[in-house]
């Protein structure tokens, strides 16, 4: 068991977190430069990791890097933030609490991960470069993406548009928010509800820019068969192909 005040008298930057660390495993290196082999790691209330854990460049969290393969992992909001921040905690609340298994590399605004996550918006399972910024708008994302029953309107911040949604394939955009979010997705739709109904079986390739989507939508719906190209302002209703 660790207290951060304790540390912060070797570390002074420590002194602006308020945690208690408890940790068990193996530990081979310094605390600038350590690799945490079998751990089982549990802070703040409720998060916890199991699994290796590796940092360089503590104790300056901000500018750390991290290596980490975990699972059977939780962790909330409350716990994270004083380690993120509240801006970047605010751009990225609606994943919190998670329940995940999966690999990070990088800084903790700045990463790769891989795995499989269950979060209050659904089931995701990225393979994606992240970078975190303090406005949502600026955050971006690049990879490839599984999500099953996830609540994409929740997210997007229009859950009257958009409901729920299962999708697989490559994105890579910015921003979160409908009306600011820019985002390219190449890949298979097997559901998709919009202002209430759900359309199965699409096949898209576009980018979806201020509730402007612009690209191809193959749809193969029991109630509706279509190929398109264009443009549909998902905003206004007000619908252009070619």
């Amino acid at each position: 068991v660790v207290y951060s005040e304790d540390l912060a008298r070797f570390s002074r930057p420590l002194y602006e977190y308020r945690d208690v660390w408890r940790a068990s495993g193996h530990m081979d290196g310094l605390v600038g430069d350590f690799r945490f082999t079998n751990a089982r790691l549990f802070f703040g209330k409720e998060s916890r990791a199991f699994g290796t854990v590796a940092f360089r460049g503590l104790p300056e969290f901000e500018t750390s890097t991290m290596d980490f393969s975990l699972n059977n992992a939780v962790a909330t909001g409350p716990d994270l933030e004083q380690y993120v921040g509240k801006n970047t905690m605010a751009s990225i609340a609606t994943f919190f609490p998670v329940r995940f298994g999966a690999t990070f590399l990088g800084r903790y605004n700045d990463f790769k991960t891989k795995g499989i996550f269950e979060t209050p918006l659904g089931h995701a399972e990225p393979d994606l470069t992240m970078k975190l910024a303090t406005k949502t708008a600026s955050s971006t994302y690049d990879g490839t993406l599984k999500l099953v029953d996830f609540e994409l309107g929740k997210l997007l911040g229009d859950e009257k548009l958009i409901q729920r949604v299962d999708l697989s394939g490559r994105v890579a955009g910015r921003g979160f928010a409908l009306d600011d979010a820019v985002l390219l997705f190449d890949g298979t739709v097997p559901r998709l509800g919009i202002r209430g109904y759900d359309y199965r079986r699409a096949v898209v390739h576009g980018t979806l820019q201020r509730g402007l989507f612009d690209g191809e939508v193959s749809l193969r719906d029991t109630n509706l068969v279509f190929d398109l190209a264009g443009r549909v302002d998902l905003r206004q209703r007000r619908d252009a192909f070619d």
